[in-house]
This record gives C-alpha cells, structure tokens and sequence, in this order.
C-alpha cells in the first residue's frame, strides 16, 4: 500500500506590533532625514514595523522596519531609527532602496509555491516532494507554512518578497527549511518568475575547524579535584545543586568541578532556572526550564523531547565523571548538567546588558515583559549528527534556538563495518553505509539475520506492518529496497516496531550511498549494501542458513567532549546573541554578509566571560584548547591567540582581505574588540562581578552588545566601530571616545579606514590614523609590526603581506655568508602582497629585510625545498 503523506497547511497573518511610537511618527522621523538617503514619499509610504523595544540601561528606543512595495516587503531592506528618552533622533540606518516602486519586475508570480519549494530543495540538496499536495498551494497574506515531520523536524515556511538585485527588485519566495540531516536552517530565495535561486543564507552557524590538529600527547594531567564531589559553593538553602565546572572556569583544563547552588539571577530569571509558569515552584526536577531545555541527542533526532537527568526531589544534579574521556555515555549526566548549567549562567548575564525578553532573548514564558516567547534554547548534548563540532541555530524571536554540542575524537572516526559469518555461500566483509537517520554510534551488534516480512505482494520490502515479529525481535531484519513504494524510514521504523535491532538494507542498484529521510523515533542502527553485494547474502538467508551478521559499530576512540568546553558554549549562544540583536529579533537574516564580525562576537563573549582577576592584556589566550587536547597554553582553534601584543597577534583589518573564512575574519573582529576590553579595564579596572559590576570589562561588554542593536543590518567592519563609538557616546556622553578610536585605530581600523561593500572582504581598505581631536600616541606607527611573511619555513615561495599605507618596499635578501641574492625595490599586487620565489636558491637559512622610508622589518626566512 502506498504511504500517504499527512501534512497540515497553516497559513499566517501578519500580527499587529505594539508601537510606542506610532507609524505617523516613525514617518515623519523618517521624512526627515529622505534628502540624504535619496529617497521619494512613495519610498516611506508602507513599511512594517518588525521590533519595537525600550532600553533600561539608557533609555535608547530601538525600531526596526522593512520597507514594503507593491504589497511584498523588501528582503533585508531593513532600517533602524534609534531614539533618545526625549524622542529625538540619534540615529537611522537607511536599508530602504530609493524609487523603489520604479524598480520592480512584476506583482505577480510565474511559479507556484510548490515549485519554488522543490526548487529551493534541490539547492540544498533535500528531497521536499514529499511534502507538496498534488495541487499547488495557496498562500494567503502572501505567507504559508507547510508541517511534514517526514521531511523536516520544524515547519517549511514560505513568504513572498521582492529581492533587491542589481537589476532590480525581483519577485522572489523565501523558502525557510531545515534539514536534519545536516542540522542546516536554510532560507534559500527563489525566482518567483523562473525559479532560478538568487540567493541562500543559514541560520545553523558551524563551528567545525577543518585541519584542526589534535595534540595527542599534550601535557594535560587531570587532577583528582576534577572528580571531588566535596568541593562546593553553595548558595540558599533548598536552591538546587549542580556539579559543574562552573563560571569563570573555561574547561576542566582550567579548574576542578564543584557543587554550586543559588546562581540564579533574580533579574534574569525571577522563578529560578526549572520554573515555566510563573508560579513560586519548579515544573521540571529535570535539566528543563524557562531558558534551556539541556538534554541528550546521541541518536541526533533532534526531538522535541529527549533524555535528561533528574536532580530528584531535592534537585541535587551532582554526577560521577570519567576523567578518562574513553566513554562519554558513562557521564553523559555530567554533561548535560554542565550544558544545563552554563546556558541558564548566559542567559542571565547577557540579560543585565540588555538581552531581555523584548530585544529576542531565548525564554518559553517572557512572564508578561514583552517580546515573543516559546523560544527557550534546545541544548543538545553529545549530539549524534558528527563530531568535532558545535553549532547553534538562531530562528527569528519566537522560535527555539538549538544548540548542538558534539564530542571530539582525537583519532579519525571511522565508518561501521558489516561482517557475514556461519554460511559458505555469504561469509566475509561487505562494504555498508550507515544511515543518515537513526544513532551515529553504538556498540557492536551480533545476531541472526532474517527476512523482514509484511505479507504484501513486496512481501520483503517492509512497507506494512510486520508479520513475523516473535522470530524478528533481538535479531537483525534483512529488507530488500524497492522503487518508491514508501520511505526508507518507515521500512526501517516497522522492524524496529517487530523487535528487530538492526538492519540490513540491500539496495535495488549498486550504489551504497546513505539512505536518507528524518524520523526521530528511529533508535536501532540500519546500514545500507549493494545490489550486488546482497545476492549473496540474500540467497544464503533464503537458502534457510542460520545466518549471523556483526555490525561493528564505530570504534571507542578518546574523545573531548564539548559540553564541558564552557568557551564554546558561550561562543555558540553568542550567536544566538548577534544573530537577534543586530536588525532586531524578528529577523535573523543580518549577519550573513561577507564582512560580519559574526564568529568575533561569539569568540568576545567566550573570552571576556571567563577571564579571571588574575588575567592581564599580555595573556595569550586560546580558544577551544580543551576540545582539541591542548594545554591551556596552546593555541586552539582560531590562526592566533588572542593578546593585546601584537607580537602574538598582529592582525589587522588589512587581513581581512586574506580569505573569506569565516572564523578568520571573526579572528580579526575579536582582536579589535579583545583590545577594547583590556583598554577599558586599564582605564576603570576589571570587576569580577560579571553580572551586575561596572569596571572596564562591563562596560566593554555594554558598549558591544549596545553596539549590536545600533549597528545596520548586514554590517561590515566599520559600520561595526561606528555602532560601538555611537554606544559610547548615548550610555557614557562620549567618555571613552579616546580609548575606543585608539584602540580599533591601532588594528587598522582608524578614522579614514574604508569597508567598501559589506558583502566582500576584497575592497576594504586599513588606515591607521586618529580623528581630528583625539590625542595621544598612537600605537600603529610603527607599520613594521603588522608586515608579515609566511610560509617560514618555504618550499620555494614566500609571501610579505604589507599594510594598505605600504604599496612598494625595498627588499633585501642574504644568505647565512652574508651574501645579497635578492635586491630591489617591489610592488604590492591588488592583495597587498610581494612575492618571494626562493625556488632558484639552495636549501638553507636566509634573511629578508624590507625598508620604506621609515619602516623597516626583517625576518629570517628557512628555505627546505
């Protein structure tokens, strides 16, 4: 029998948003300021209000809005107008585009929304047919949402837009979807005319470092203290207790586990971390509350539901942990603990800097404050879906952020082995794909193999229930992939319904490819065998053998756990942060611009809330030590650790023109913005009340996440600076000017600096000087300390990566007897650079010397061809 797909339509209307200004007054705000953005009456006549919300800290009004033409809102035509306590204007940030009405192609659609969903699911490589009706949909208040679980965990959304491109705005659909498979949050942007995608951007920020190196000898020695369970702070009495590695300690690396209770914020979180309803008294004795949901996803289902730990009556979470890091699931309780822990600890700080209910924060009850809600963080621990990752999915306010938290192998993992054994006919190894659904890791399965059977005309095929469950169950169910005749996963759900523990899928073609297709529900692992490959075993099960199969699952390798690396889970929910804040909470679409400081912000918020009293601007920090198996000393995850002396890093904005990575380019950010924080403690010292204290390293995280609400959507590097100077000047009058403009100013973001387009990293161009007015030494004089040459040791070519203000520099270049091989005066190309070809030259150590005008740097050079 063919599977019939359920699937419910919701259609949207567009809900009216409290104003404490009104859309006359925004108007003509608005109006006021059209002459400079080149834009007509026509252009402000329709808009909608997307965020509207009050600062308590300063009393600064934030309104964001997206323009509307012909009826279709603008995609990321968002502006912002940021208003005084008196109701003046200190700011707008113009996204509107001028004539718009002139600028359209068309007010109707040539594609239907079916199309545009298939459309937008082939470019990112999902399967959306499924979840289409056999007529095309219809959208009303050009919106629609479609709900398949089959297809997708969270609902497909659809909205019409126009786009704006360089030839115009076109009528396009947004398509939003998520794909489990690859924890993806896509909106992908069709054509409405011809179904050619414009454009795609996700809303999953992945944390995964390609070429990270694992130190497997690090001198890391776990202390007994890791595993005291008498160690503790304790707060009010019959708070509950948690056994954590708890803040400011950034890993087990950096300090022991204790006992903490009390932590809650009265501010943040009024009815402490396990309430929901609002009423004095938890609703969960669990890892669940009003700000986090932290529990296990080893099967990567990302369910709604999921295991986690119970603190009991007295709600005491204090659980054993293997210091060993050999077998994670045996502290898996620890881990979601430590998850639980250090999510509830984000929220509530970031909450006393203005993350609150109506600025988008992550809450499922926003207790009558404003703001939309049913959003709390999904904080999956030990997820199943890969390793050597961590992501964080940061929907528009209103829908959960998910946080995925992943363990760290320090060996490759490799892919489960399938092995045939008790039958002439099939013993041996075959080659068998695990499926892209069910758990990602398990122990070895040893049992017979047998027919799965529904007696159906596709007798073998398993699409219906099983008939032959008593002689199924605790043992592996053998099914024969067929056509289309239903999905993979209901095939593999009806044997794991028979009892069966495993199976074995023998494909209808040669390709051993995954099996693709979402269902939670699925917990026994099914591997996948070729066409080929299955007419042996097929004829040995047929021939009545007592087949045994062992499916060896993936290998017990020592691996990290990221659930304990507290940095990346303040650099995760940092996303969920900028990703809110920046455009307003109801859109999360302004931060996938090329130029976005996006990973720095993250990587500022991880830094600057696990520095300690003891830290100074000189610490070398890295990050992610913990995950890779480095000491506390070692670099991590980014190109250069994070210090103030530019010896240990000397990035500028000039190297963001290097690459387009994103975490290389958020290294950049968070070294400016790494700098402003110790610039401001040296100023008014470092309080270690991170929550609610006032010394230089509160109010730099102030003035940045002031910065985030004031700066356009789509920001680059400067739009960034300026949002923070403009923070200064409406919280402090303008108090740190000085220290602010020295500071971006010394990294090659100074007053003259150019950004170009924000969505490329090819046109900006570093300057190093003050604004008229600013005082004082500035520490980019010397040039030479941003000069860089790489690689060192070469294999025959070597770069100089100058700064902008240097486009020409005499090169010296002698060997060890001090003889000249290279001497002349070169040119930079479009990049900055000069190369050195060393080819020609024998093996050996040499020394590179660069001069122009003032500036000198030298630097020996080992060439090993």
């Amino acid at each position: 029998m063919k599977k019939i797909t359920l699937f419910t339509i919701v259609f949207l209307t567009v809900s009216a948003v409290f104003a404490q200004y009104s859309e006359t007054a925004i108007r003509e705000l608005y109006a006021s300021k059209m002459q400079q953005f080149q834009l007509t009456q026509s252009d402000l006549q329709h808009f909608v209000i997307t965020d509207q919300y009050t600062d308590k800290h300063n009393g600064v009004t934030h309104i964001y809005l997206r323009q509307v033409v012909n009826g279709f809102e603008v995609f990321n035509a968002n502006s912002s107008m940021h208003l005084a306590k008196n109701g003046q204007l200190i700011s707008l940030e113009n996204a509107f585009v001028s004539n718009a009405i002139t600028k359209t192609n068309s007010t109707t659609p040539g594609i239907g929304v079916s199309s545009a969903i298939l459309q937008a699911g082939n470019e990112v490589s999902m399967n959306l047919q499924a979840a289409m009706s056999k007529t095309d949909i219809q959208m009303q208040a050009n919106q629609v949402i479609i709900q398949d679980a089959e297809v997708s965990s969270e609902p497909i959304k659809v909205k019409m837009y126009y786009l704006n491109t360089a030839a115009g705005l076109k009528l396009s659909y947004n398509v939003e979807v998520l794909n489990d498979e690859t924890n993806d949050w896509w909106n992908v942007r069709v054509d409405a005319m011809d179904g050619s995608i414009q454009e795609k951007n996700n809303w999953t920020t992945h944390c995964m470092i390609s070429g990270h190196t694992f130190n497997h000898d690090a001198a890391v020695t776990f202390q007994e203290s890791l595993l005291s369970r008498h160690s503790h702070t304790l707060g009010k009495a019959g708070a509950p207790v948690y056994n954590v590695f708890p803040f400011p300690l950034e890993s087990p690396n950096h300090g022991a586990r204790k006992l903490v209770s009390g932590q809650e914020d009265a501010n943040a979180s009024p009815f402490g971390w396990h309430d929901t309803d609002g009423v004095v008294g938890v609703e969960y004795k669990t890892t669940r509350g009003n700000n986090v949901f932290a529990k296990e996803d080893t099967i990567a289902g990302n369910s709604t539901n999921g295991y986690s730990p119970n603190g009991g009556d007295s709600m005491v979470f204090d659980f054993p942990m293997d210091s060993s890091w050999m077998t994670p699931n045996s502290y898996l309780n620890a881990s979601i603990t430590n998850l639980f822990y250090w999510n509830n600890t984000i929220h509530d700080i970031f909450y006393n800097y203005g993350f609150t209910e109506t600025a988008g924060n992550y809450q499922r009850n926003n207790y009558d404050k404003g703001g939309a809600q049913n959003d709390h963080v999904m904080a999956e621990a030990q997820d199943g879906s890969g390793t050597g990752n961590a992501n964080f999915s940061s929907p528009s306010d209103g829908q959960s952020g998910r946080m995925q938290m992943y363990l760290w192998p320090t060996s490759p993992v490799v892919a489960p082995k399938l092995a045939i054994s008790n039958t002439a006919s099939a013993t041996g190894s075959y080659t068998a794909t695990l499926s892209n659904f069910g758990p990602k890791r398990f122990g070895d399965i040893n049992a017979r193999v047998l027919w799965a059977r529904d007696a159906s005309a596709a007798d073998t095929q398993a699409c219906n229930t099983l008939i032959n469950g008593a002689e199924l169950a605790g043992n592996i169910a053998l099914i024969q992939r067929g056509g289309s005749t239903c999905a993979n996963t209901q095939r593999v759900l009806n044997a794991q319904n028979a009892g069966a523990v495993a199976v074995i899928m023998v494909n209808n073609s040669t390709s051993t490819n995954a099996m693709g297709g979402t269902n939670t529900s699925i917990v026994i692992p099914s591997v996948i065998i070729s066409s080929t490959d299955g007419i042996a075993l097929r004829a040995a099960v047929n021939g009545g053998d007592t087949v045994m199969a062992t499916i060896k699952g993936l290998p017990t390798v020592k691996a990290y756990d990221s659930d304990f690396d507290n940095g990346v889970i303040i650099h995760e929910y940092g996303h969920g942060i900028s990703n809110r804040l920046t455009g307003g909470p109801a859109n999360s679409n302004c931060l996938s611009n090329a130029e976005q400081g996006g990973e720095g912000w993250s990587d500022f918020f991880a830094l600057a809330l696990t520095a300690k009293t003891t830290d100074s601007a000189n610490t070398p920090r890295g990050m992610g030590t913990f995950v890779i198996n480095q000491p506390v000393t070692g670099l991590g995850i980014r190109d250069f650790k994070y210090s103030r002396n530019m010896s240990v890093n000397p990035m500028t904005y000039a190297y963001v023109k290097n690459t387009t990575a994103v975490h290389y380019i958020g290294t950049i950010w968070c070294s400016m913005l790494w700098d402003l924080h110790w610039n401001m403690v040296d100023k008014y010292g470092f309080d270690a009340d991170i929550f609610h204290g006032t010394g230089g390293n509160n109010k730099a995280i102030q003035l940045v996440i002031d910065g985030l609400k004031l700066q356009p959507c789509s920001p680059g590097f400067v739009d960034a600076r300026n949002a923070i100077l403009k923070a200064d000047s409406i919280t402090n009058g303008g108090a740190n000017k000085d220290v602010i403009w020295k500071t971006f100013a010394r990294r090659g973001l100074g007053y003259t600096a150019s950004q170009g387009a924000s969505n490329s990293v090819t046109d900006g161009v570093a300057k190093f000087d003050l604004p008229p007015g600013i005082t004082g030494v500035n520490e980019a004089a010397n040039l030479a300390s941003y000069i860089q040459l790489s690689p060192n040791p070469t294999t025959g070519t070597a770069v100089l990566v100058l700064p902008d203000q240097l486009t020409e520099a005499q090169v010296t270049i002698c060997d060890i007897t001090g003889k000249i091989v290279v001497d002349q005066m070169m040119s930079t190309d479009m990049n900055q650079h000069i190369t050195l070809d060393m080819s020609a030259y024998q093996n050996g150590l040499y020394f590179v010397k660069l001069t122009n005008g003032g500036t000198t740097f030298q630097s020996k050079l080992l060439l090993n061809k």
